[in-house]
């Protein structure tokens, strides 16, 4: 089973978003499904790779193949936000 078939869950915890730039990620993440800067050009080749015989499979016509890995991304990630209320003593 190719990997952009794999159903995933990003867990976050309320205490992670004190910091602003981990908000600047997992904003990104949410609203287009990547990272900016987070891969090198060098890195993103060996990633995009096994995904272009995929997207040729599926139709998919752009030459933006970071697109195409940030529409997989979307569709198979799934984010569960944790958040503990503080106990307040009534």
């Amino acid at each position: 089973m190719p990997f952009s078939s794999f159903q995933v869950f990003l867990l976050l915890e309320d205490h992670n978003f004190s910091d602003p730039i981990f908000l600047d990620m997992v904003n990104g993440v949410l609203s287009s499904g990547e990272v900016p800067g987070l891969y090198s050009p060098e890195e993103t080749e060996p990633l995009l790779a096994p995904l272009r015989e995929r997207a040729k499979d599926e139709g998919f016509s752009g030459g933006d193949m970071m697109g195409y890995f940030a529409r997989c991304v979307r569709r198979n990630m799934h984010v569960v936000l944790v958040s503990v209320p503080e106990l307040v003593e009534l």
